[in-house]
Order: C-alpha cells, then sequence, then structure tokens
C-alpha cells in the first residue's frame, strides 16, 4: 500500500514462564481444609505407606523441630532430584490424606518462617537438602540441594550455614527417610499438642 511500512516480526525464542513458587506451594497448602502445621504429619505418614515402611516416629526435638522419621525405601539419586522440585500430583482433591503428594514441602507455603530439611540415609551413604520460605514481607521458596550435601559420613558435608545445620541433624538421622521441620514455637507447641489427634482423625477414626 502506498506511504505505509509494514514490518513483520517472526518467531523469537521462547523462555520458561515464571512461577511465583512460593504462592504456588500457599494455594497447595490451602486446599487442605485442615490446619497448615498438620499438614506435615499427614503428607509424611501417607508418603510412608508408599515407600512400604513399618515404622513412623514423631517427635519434638529439645531444639524445636518436628521431626519425622520412617524406614520405608529409601530414594535413588535420581528421586532424590526430582524430590527436591515441587509439583502438584494428580491424587484426588476429595482426599485429604496425602493429596499432593509433597510431603513437609507444603508447610513452606505457610504465611510464617519454615525451614526444612530432609535427609535420606541408607545406613552408609546419606542425601540431604535444605528449604526455606524466605521471610515475612519477602517470601520466597529457596533450596539448596546440590551434590556437595551428600556422602558417606557427617565431614563429607560442604561446610556453609546450610551445611552445617544439616550435619546437625544428620547426626539424629536414622536408616530411612528423616524429615526436620522448623517454625516459630507456637507453632510447634500447637503440633506437640494435636499430633494424636491428627493422627486419629486422618488413619484411626
Amino acid at each position: 500500500v502506498d506511504g505505509i511500512q509494514i514490518t513483520i516480526k517472526m518467531n523469537e525464542e521462547l523462555r520458561p514462564m515464571q512461577v511465583d513458587t512460593y504462592r504456588a506451594i500457599q494455594a497447595a497448602l490451602k486446599g487442605y481444609k485442615v490446619r497448615h502445621e498438620k499438614v506435615p504429619i499427614i503428607e509424611n505418614i501417607d508418603n510412608a505407606k508408599e515407600a512400604h515402611a513399618t515404622l513412623v516416629k514423631i517427635e519434638i526435638t529439645s531444639d524445636g523441630y518436628l521431626k519425622i522419621y520412617n524406614n520405608g525405601e529409601i530414594m535413588t539419586e535420581a528421586q532424590f532430584a526430582n524430590y527436591s522440585k515441587f509439583a502438584v500430583s494428580d491424587k484426588n482433591p476429595g482426599d485429604q490424606s496425602g493429596m499432593f503428594g509433597e510431603g513437609a514441602k507444603l508447610i513452606l507455603g505457610a504465611d510464617f518462617d519454615v525451614s526444612v530439611i530432609t535427609i535420606s540415609d541408607d545406613g552408609t551413604d546419606f542425601q540431604s537438602c535444605y528449604w526455606e520460605n524466605g521471610k515475612e514481607g519477602n517470601r520466597q521458596v529457596l533450596i539448596t540441594d546440590s551434590g556437595d550435601y551428600r556422602g558417606p559420613k557427617a565431614a563429607d558435608m560442604k561446610i556453609d550455614k546450610y551445611g552445617r545445620a544439616m550435619a546437625n541433624r544428620l547426626r539424629t538421622a536414622e536408616a530411612g527417610t528423616t524429615q526436620y521441620i522448623k517454625m516459630p514455637q507456637a507453632n510447634i507447641d500447637w503440633i506437640g499438642r494435636h499430633v494424636l489427634e491428627t493422627i486419629n482423625d486422618n488413619y484411626l477414626a
């Protein structure tokens, strides 16, 4: 057409869409119709069943962690790497027991400070990773899960802030999978008062 210049720009290379991981996890957490502190207990018991565990232990440690252990099949290196990611599963949302299959990671969507250490230990070698959900006013899910945090003994752990935290937990970990969840003391105290109620309501009632 006279006097009109038309420019057509061809396809540019696509890039992955950015996702606010904290908001995505928070939305999944809110899918549970129970108080948020109960979710790690429900999810971990359900995951322990899937790992064919014969023993699950839940305790509050003297330094204020919720510790959940199971003696089920441990994850391979590839499975552990995949476990470090977040993905909502296709479990029936109407089933409040393990509906997302994401274990204690869902608690990272809480609106209070949370950190989670997971240790998978076969009695000879261990793998570990650390998550946290940032601070109030700047919520984001952060993780360290490189190969620097695995090996046959705690001395193999990379020595940094997170490596020291994981090495301290490794001293009390047993063969199997153990999660250590840190929350504000008021939330930990609430869990301590409601562990039996949570188990009864979801598995014994």
